[in-house]
């Protein structure tokens, strides 16, 4: 209160909230009081406070005349206040028979103030008039951009005069905990489809969702980027509807990135239709969680199918699938590294980055550290400044021929490359590992790498550089320049035959070493 009183700017962030209620960090708090005064001289301080994030937590009061006259007080301030970006009422009982439509005097502050961004209600009830006050005045506000209802329940009537409030230019929508379900959905995709404009993230966790509601959601697949159905009982009828209506032709593309689908009681079945949008070009997925459900050993195999054609998902989890047991799990690495040939470990998967499993202690067995290496492979190449895919799966395929074909077999003493007999290259090995380990920089990785992945493919002989080395120097020791410019040579003369192995596989091309 009292830097309210001084007009402090460094007075950012103020939660209103009962005596004992923990404060989020950075808030400075102003405990509720029963004295009406108090509550009015608040009000118009935050008139020209420059607040950016306000807090209305009344979660201690049940009376509805005190609640109306609270907030009577504080729509003084809030009404010409031009500074919050970010508003939330939390336990807050609105009834317009007793507030006086506090909805309705704070107008001024949605049509005026550009700089609110963010709307946040937390266990809150409205009633049908507040519905209607509510969502006309936020329709008014051009400048919110995410609205947030968590734990907030709404008949099918105080639903359909609140929904004008969720269209409009909104970016992100979260009905959280509530009773959203087919009508719901059908009356908010309706009126996004006539406004042309469907929030980018969407976030129907806990609610009563089911295949219908599912259904009405397909037809805005090709504008939404992130959507969270989790904890809904779709099931895999659901999944169905979700995709089906989608037209596959690759020509019509969809944004989805993101889509959570924990514990929505899906199997198997749910998974043959994943596994199509996983690997289906309309589709661009970079994100699936899975978890807690019903999905077996054959439901993950399909998903891996999937993953063999795609080149966008980074992030899958399938925790708590019971059913996908140890072995079921282990084909993962085959997927990310395909050790048959250098050819089948260059192409293996290098989008994914995150795998959670469906059992913790999974990660800790061979197969699963192995697994883990090989997304951190894949992560690892998307770290450097350049993006392009190209080069991302070069990287990641290059990186996995090294390890698997170069110097883990090295490691273990069953290293056998070359084919000649006069000398054995293991006596190089030690120079060649400590070459790259020392060019191993931003600036010629990639020419590093490429070297001597075209040493695997091509199985050229290492003798004659092992045989610059002797002469150069004893023992582990730096390369000489000229071993440097040797090597760097033996990688452009080979660019020829790089450009003939992407003419055989043009799914994914060299990166230009020149």
């Amino acid at each position: 209160m009292d830097k309210l009183d001084r007009g402090d700017k460094s007075l950012s962030k103020l939660i209103i909230s009962p005596a004992g209620t923990p404060s989020p960090p950075g808030y400075e708090q102003f405990k509720t009081t029963t004295l009406p005064k108090v509550w009015i001289a608040i009000g118009k301080r935050l008139a020209n406070a420059t607040l950016t994030q306000l807090i209305i937590d009344l979660s201690d009061e049940t009376n509805p005349q005190n609640i109306a006259r609270w907030l009577n007080a504080l729509s003084l301030g809030i009404k010409k206040n031009r500074s919050i970006e970010y508003m939330c009422f939390s336990h807050v009982h609105f009834r317009e028979r007793y507030n006086d439509s506090f909805f309705v005097k704070i107008a001024p502050f949605w049509r005026m103030n550009k700089n609110i961004k963010n709307l946040e209600l937390n266990s809150c009830v409205l009633d049908t008039i507040s519905c209607h006050s509510f969502s006309y005045s936020i329709s008014k506000c051009s400048h919110l951009k995410s609205i947030s209802m968590n734990e907030t329940h709404f008949t099918e009537m105080d639903f359909m005069a609140l929904s004008p409030a969720l269209c409009g230019s909104l970016r992100s929508l979260k009905i959280t905990n509530g009773d959203l379900g087919g009508y719901e959905i059908e009356l908010l995709s309706k009126s996004w489809m006539i406004d042309n404009t469907v929030p980018a993230v969407l976030d129907f966790s806990t609610n009563q969702i089911d295949s219908e509601g599912c259904r009405q959601l397909s037809g805005l697949l090709k504008v939404f980027k992130t959507v969270s159905l989790a904890h809904n009982d779709i099931g895999d009828y659901g999944i169905e509807c979700f995709f089906g209506h989608h037209d596959w032709n690759p020509m019509n593309y969809s944004h989805i990135v993101s889509l959570n689908l924990q514990d929505t009681n899906i199997s198997d079945s749910a998974c043959e239709v994943l596994k199509v949008v996983i690997g289906n070009e309309p589709f661009h997925l970079k994100e699936l969680i899975l978890d807690d459900n019903d999905i077996s050993n054959v439901g993950f195999d399909l998903l891996l199918d999937g993953l063999t054609d795609d080149d966008d998902l980074e992030h899958l989890s399938i925790a708590n699938n019971m059913k996908v047991d140890a072995d079921g799990w282990k084909r993962l690495l085959n997927v990310l590294c395909d050790i048959s040939t250098i050819e089948d470990t260059y192409y293996s998967n290098y989008t994914l980055e995150v795998c959670i499993p469906p059992h913790n202690h999974y990660n800790s067995s061979e197969k699963g550290k192995a697994i883990m290496k090989m997304c951190q492979i894949n992560a690892n190449a998307k770290r450097g400044r350049r993006k392009e895919k190209s080069v991302t799966s070069h990287l990641s395929g290059v990186n996995k021929v090294l390890l698997c074909h170069l110097i883990t077999p090295y490691q273990q003493g069953s290293y056998s490359l070359s084919i000649n007999d006069e000398e054995d290259d293991d006596k190089l090995m030690p120079y060649v590992l400590e070459w790259m380990s020392i060019n191993e920089n931003e600036s010629n990785r990639l020419l590093v790498r490429n070297a001597f992945y075209i040493i695997c493919r091509q199985n050229i002989h290492l003798f004659e550089l092992a045989d610059w080395t002797k002469r150069k120097r004893e023992g582990l020791q730096s390369l000489s320049r000229t071993n440097e410019e040797y090597l760097d040579t033996l990688a452009a003369k080979a660019h020829a035959a790089n450009l003939c192995h992407c003419a055989k596989r043009p799914k994914r091309r060299l990166y230009n070493i020149e």
